[in-house]
């Protein structure tokens, strides 16, 4: 389906907010918010349905939306524009605007929490939103702070955490969370790296190459699935997670063939590991 031309529509809108990568924020708020919850209907609550629905499109339509405004440059020489992503030709102001709007309904999310932990780590989220793509912070091009940044993926979990109710963060779960977002990010950025290099854009994974790339990816996949073994979270069901290090490691093992392929493959598998977890948690197994 090409998403190219110069119309300013819900249609682009719903395009920028990359629909196949939705539950990568609003899933780890669910997952956040049903550990918390004593009993599974709490999730009835209408704050939970709010803020679940903010992070299904507003707060994707802010992330993806800055990261197109940021990106005019790499964009032109990306091959996924236009085809699997949106391009933004010409549409700058307009879609400026929705972005604004998204974040202003964050900033309302934000300060309508309870608790102070939970607004803060909201704030942090909407920053980061921001400051991985816009400049002057632009962290994205920033070799690995790109990748520390990515932890913002994390947060919606750790607001619905606090959101319900919960107390203080297990250190292995922010092990977990760190070194999985990393992890994903670096992987994700590999297909860009020939674009990001022709648009003089530095990113971990220009510098690192691919098979270094794949590598560091083994290695912080590894460390995440451990963080969830060595603390028996979800055991034995957190066994599956030494499936993401083997995936890279094969790659790795095939000189990087395939890397595109499971890029777009893996948004099924996460939703798919996440599916099992929510189950896991709100069951309290």
């Amino acid at each position: 389906m090409a998403l190219n031309g110069s119309s300013f529509s819900f249609r682009y809108l719903f395009a920028v907010t990359r629909p196949r990568f939705w539950l990568y924020l609003a899933g780890p708020y669910l997952l956040g918010y049903a550990a918390a919850s004593e009993t599974p209907d709490r999730m009835l609550r209408t704050e939970f349905w709010l803020y679940l629905l903010f992070f299904l499109f507003p707060a994707n339509l802010l992330l993806y939306g800055a990261n197109d405004l940021g990106d005019s440059d790499t964009d032109a020489l990306n091959p996924k524009k236009g085809t699997k992503e949106a391009r933004m030709d010409g549409r700058a102001k307009p879609l400026a605007w929705a972005v604004a709007l998204s974040l202003l309904i964050g900033v309302v999310a934000a300060v309508s929490l309870a608790t102070w932990a939970a607004r803060s780590t909201m704030a942090l989220f909407l920053f980061l939103s921001l400051g991985y793509s816009l400049t002057p912070l632009r962290f994205k091009a920033r070799p690995f702070l790109d990748m520390a940044s990515n932890v913002l993926y994390a947060l919606p979990g750790f607001v619905g955490y606090l959101q319900a109710g919960g107390q203080g963060f297990n250190p292995l779960v922010l092990s977990f969370a760190w070194c999985w977002t990393a992890s994903m990010h670096l992987f994700s950025a590999i297909p860009d790296v020939e674009s990001d290099r022709r648009a003089g854009v530095a990113t971990a994974a220009t510098v690192l190459g691919e098979r270094r790339s794949l590598g560091l990816c083994s290695f912080l996949w590894a460390a995440a699935a451990a963080s969830l073994i060595v603390g028996r979270l979800l055991w034995p069901w957190c066994l599956a997670t030494l499936a993401y290090p083997a995936v890279t490691l094969l790659l790795l093992r095939n000189s990087g063939a395939g890397v595109e392929r499971a890029y777009w493959v893996f948004p099924a598998l996460n939703g798919l590991f996440g599916m099992a977890a929510f189950f896991l948690i709100a069951l309290k197994l």
